[in-house]
């Protein structure tokens, strides 16, 4: 059997890798002893009975089996030729969009003790949570210095997530300020992009 792994990465998830998301897909690769190729990008698929042909920028490759890995409306475009039907479907599932702001400081007076905060829609706040990486992950900041992830827009508020990064800033900000525990514009570090 044939196992070919295209790949991208993960997201959307409170995990981290040490040196990169590649890590994943280099494991998955060698743990199903399979053929791994990343950055091909896959153009189409073609299926007849027993053997799939990925169709991508670097010509084609041939598998047993396949698993698509991707946002739904990626796999909708990729198997539209050899399932319309199925296609249809995951074209129907929706996305809410999410910019993420974040923020450096060299010393911050809050400790940061946690995971973060996330809002309700009760709340009515400009953004969706605060996470505080540099508590979650502690080698994401040097010792002594916060690094904190903004996340806006969401199904709630999807058009704050379209902003420009200016403005994504300021709703960061204001979304912090909003909080009340501390001021960030006098608090450390400008952002980081």
């Amino acid at each position: 059997m044939r196992i070919v792994i295209v790949g991208g990465g993960i997201s959307g998830l409170s995990t981290a890798f040490y040196v990169s998301v590649s890590t994943y897909i280099e494991h998955l690769g060698s743990a199903l002893d399979a053929d791994l190729r990343t950055g091909v990008a896959v153009e189409g698929v073609s299926h007849e009975p027993g053997r799939y042909t990925l169709h991508t920028d670097d010509g084609s490759l041939e598998a047993d089996r396949l698993v698509l890995v991707t946002p739904a409306y990626v796999a909708a475009d990729l198997i539209r030729d050899m399932d319309a039907g199925t296609a249809g479907r995951l074209e129907q599932i929706g996305y809410s969009p999410i910019s993420v702001v974040g923020f450096g400081y060299h010393r911050l007076e809050h400790p940061l003790n946690g995971f973060g905060l996330l809002t309700t829609a009760s709340a009515r706040k400009p953004v969706l949570g605060v996470l505080w990486d540099s508590a979650i992950f502690p080698d994401r900041a040097p010792q002594g210095a916060k690094v904190l992830r903004v996340m806006i827009g969401g199904q709630r508020q999807p058009e704050l997530a379209r902003q420009e990064d200016d403005r994504l800033i300021d709703t960061a900000i204001r979304g912090i300020r909003q909080r009340r525990f501390w001021e960030p514009s006098t608090a450390g570090a400008p952002p980081c992009r």
